[in-house]
Formats: structure tokens, C-alpha cells, sequence
């Protein structure tokens, strides 16, 4: 956040981009405490990274909620949700595809941490629930290995997903 100290004394306006709550990230990544140092350090720079920018956004109420909490005002604070952009993603504007005759397959994907909060066992629940809609439907995960991934390797072999 720092990094933009001389633009932002040349006038340029600073935005920060907040996904994740850095301190509650940590606290259920490592499993740390709240009054951990690292949790503390983090939650210090969280405020002041908040006090620099000009403007805020971040990806749900929620987290606006949070944030609010936590010293930001409530001026400097907008929500831009991860969804699609209906003018672009409109399927009245695309053909459909004949799924019978479908030679590709139909990729689904992650890519990021392999943690239960991302809630991965859903998306796995939903392609059992989709291959036979969906010929050639495949969820490809990408992300360094973790304890959770054998949680998902039993989830995918107990819905019998393997190919999928």
C-alpha cells in the first residue's frame, strides 16, 4: 500500500483493494490466536493501509461490514461483488450449445488455497450433481497441496468423481 507514498504526494488518488480481512485470514490459516503478534501487527496495518487510501473496495457486504468496524469511513468504502458483467456474460446474446454433440469437455476451475472456507466440497458435490447434464463436465483444482486435500480426494472418490 505504502509503495504509492510519492504518487500519491504528486496528487494521484490511491485505491485499495481489500479481498480478505488479512487478519482473520491468518488467524484460520495458521491457526493463531487473537492476541497473536502477527494477528495484532496485521490488524495495525490493515488501519493504517485504510487510512492512506482515498477510496476502498472490497468483494461483499460482510467484509464492508468488517472493515467499517475496524476504522474505515463509511464515504471511503464501496462493494464491487465477483460476478459477471450481464453485458457481457448475457446468455440471450449467445447461441446454446448442443451438449449431445459436444466434443470438448466442459471445464469448471479453482485455482487458489485448497481450504475448507472456500467451501470446495460444494463445488464437488455440485459437478456429481451436473456430470449427467453436462457431458464432458471436469472441476480442475489448482493450488499447493494441504491437509484438506485428502478431504477432497474422499469426497471425490466416495461421490465416484474420479474422472470428472
Amino acid at each position: 500500500m505504502f509503495s504509492a507514498l510519492a504518487p500519491k504526494l504528486r496528487g494521484a488518488k490511491v485505491i485499495l483493494d481489500l479481498h480478505d480481512p488479512m487478519p482473520e485470514l491468518f488467524r484460520s490459516i495458521y491457526g493463531l490466536p487473537e492476541q497473536h503478534f502477527v494477528v495484532r501487527w496485521l490488524k495495525r496495518m490493515e488501519r493504517r493501509s485504510i487510512g492512506f487510501a482515498h477510496q476502498i473496495i472490497t468483494p461483499n457486504l460482510a467484509f464492508k461490514k468488517l472493515f467499517l468496524a475496524r476504522s474505515c469511513p463509511a464515504g471511503n468504502i464501496e462493494t464491487v461483488m465477483n460476478s459477471p458483467q450481464t453485458t457481457i456474460f448475457d446468455p440471450a446474446k449467445h447461441p446454446a450449445v448442443d451438449r449431445a454433440r459436444r466434443r470438448r469437455p466442459f471445464i469448471l476451475m479453482y485455482h487458489g488455497l485448497l481450504v475448507e472456507r472456500h467451501g470446495l466440497d460444494i463445488a464437488i458435490r455440485a459437478v456429481a450433481q451436473l456430470e449427467e447434464k453436462i457431458p464432458g463436465l471436469q472441476l480442475h483444482m489448482y493450488g499447493e497441496p494441504t491437509d484438506y486435500l485428502r478431504t477432497i480426494e474422499a469426497l471425490v472418490s466416495e461421490l465416484k468423481l474420479e474422472g470428472a
